[in-house]
């Protein structure tokens, strides 16, 4: 019997581990912890129905979120939903849509634009004159050999690009430093603004890339048609020597294609075309350019040329006699020359039709405009003005509220500028600009190259190196 009872007690102590092992004898079991739940983060997404339209065109502004408890729209996207839908009427530039969505997750930010080219006015002056930008960064070009490129006065602002937004073209001038070498031209290059510097896109827009010796003044107008801004290059050539043996030059004429790209051919003159100016002179829906041809005046011809305008891009020089013969400057000394610095095609007196301003230069007789009477003639004087200093150059002309302003530059004193606001009932001007003389050398850049333009109640340059800020 005892073996009988030894035997249970060995089963016995062994059934009791088994339950003490499985949990028993009443002890409770650890469950672990789960790990909290982590939120998602927020998407937010802003969709057009085209990120690139003409000004007028209708686009559809889509919006949508997920796990977001709120979103809230900015730029030009108002809403305070998380999800929707919208129309808008595309206007010229660079229109933003934000939308920024915040939930459990954190935040998002989703953002669209949609590019407007922006218009091309009905004149060159309009086109110089209604930019509403403060003065921007010039390229700077290196000097080689005998020659230094500069971007002096050919420059101009418009939407080459078409993005909606202002880029930059530069003719460039190459004066020889050695009067005994002959000038090369200078180049034209395309520029686009990346954080306010002007970056080289000249290679997407324009293959030959030929410009002038001397390019005075870039005009931008629509020659073709095609509602962009297209340009003619206004250039004088070299100047060694006698003035009577100024050879002049051919200027450029740079047309938008369909592809987006630009085409370079010569205009049909050759000139030493200082001032110059386009628009529709003779009603007929084609854009017109007028230029001041100094070298004609040497050989007792007029001194102004109208380019007549196809509507494609062709020009036809037209007959002479458009222009009063009192206000078309006539040769008085062989050692000189006559005609306008500048010319501007403006509506002075609110009529619909375009008018011309006359801005003489050195040792010439008094600014003045004519009137224009819709056909491309200019024979009666609205206002003669104020003739200022015997030796000044006149550079740049800005009409707003009534009033002139011009940019001028007084030779004898190493090319001081001025700005005078001329009364245009009077015919009087005030000095309201007295200022810095050539900047900081003739060598390098001078105020002669000055452009000016409005911006925010003040007139300004386009170079903003000119620190220019005279309040009108």
């Amino acid at each position: 019997m005892r073996f009988k009872h030894e035997h249970s007690l060995f089963f016995g102590a062994i059934f009791t581990l088994a339950l003490t092992a499985c949990g028993g004898g009443g002890s409770a079991s650890s469950v672990p912890t789960p790990p909290p739940q982590v939120a998602n983060a927020p998407t937010a997404t802003v969709t057009l129905s085209t990120n690139k339209a003409k000004t007028g065109d209708n686009v559809s502004v889509t919006w949508n979120s997920t796990d977001a408890t709120s979103c809230v729209g900015s730029d030009a996207l108002s809403t305070s939903t998380t999800s929707g839908a919208t129309a808008v009427t595309a206007a010229p530039g660079q229109t933003k849509f934000t939308l920024t969505c915040t939930g459990a997750g954190g935040s998002k930010i989703a953002t669209a634009t949609l590019a407007v080219p922006l218009p091309v006015m009905a004149t060159s002056n309009l086109n110089a004159k209604s930019l509403n930008t403060a003065p921007k960064a010039m390229p700077t070009y290196v000097s080689t050999n005998a020659y230094n490129e500069s971007a002096g006065s050919g420059v101009a602002f418009g939407d080459f690009l078409q993005t909606g937004e202002l880029s930059l073209v530069v003719a460039t001038n190459r004066f020889s430093i050695d009067p005994t070498k002959p000038n090369p031209v200078g180049a034209i290059h395309f520029y686009k603004y990346m954080d306010g510097k002007p970056v080289d896109v000249t290679s997407t827009l324009l293959t030959d890339t030929t410009g002038c010796v001397a390019p005075r003044r870039v005009l931008v107008a629509d020659f073709n048609n095609d509602g962009k801004p297209d340009l003619f290059l206004s250039c004088h050539g070299a100047e060694f020597g006698p003035i009577a043996s100024w050879p002049g030059e051919q200027p450029r004429i740079i047309l938008s294609q369909p592809d987006g790209t630009y085409k370079n051919t010569p205009a049909p003159i050759t000139c030493y075309c200082h001032g110059a100016s386009a628009g529709d002179v003779d009603r007929d829906g084609n854009i017109d350019i007028l230029v001041s041809d100094l070298n004609r005046s040497r050989d007792g011809r007029s001194s102004f040329v109208m380019l007549r305008g196809d509507g494609k891009g062709g020009f036809r020089e037209a007959p002479t006699g458009f222009i009063a013969s009192n206000a078309d400057y006539t040769m008085f000394d062989k050692a000189y020359y006559n005609g306008a610095f500048d010319v501007e095609l403006i509506d002075f007196n609110g009529d619909g039709l375009l008018d011309l301003f006359l801005g003489t230069g050195e040792l010439q007789t008094t600014p003045r405009i004519l009137l224009g009477d819709g056909t491309g003639r200019f024979m009666n004087t609205l206002v003669s003005f104020e003739k200022g200093p015997s030796d000044y150059h006149l550079n740049d002309a800005v009409f707003l509220n009534g009033y002139l302003y011009v940019y001028t530059n007084l030779n004898s004193d190493n090319y001081k500028s001025q700005i005078r606001k001329y009364d245009l009932v009077t015919g009087r001007y005030t000095l309201i600009y007295d200022g810095a003389k050539a900047y900081p050398n003739w060598t390098t850049y001078s105020n002669d190259n000055v452009f000016i333009m409005p911006y925010k109640g003040t007139l300004v340059a386009y170079d903003s190196r000119f620190s220019l800020a005279i309040p009108i």
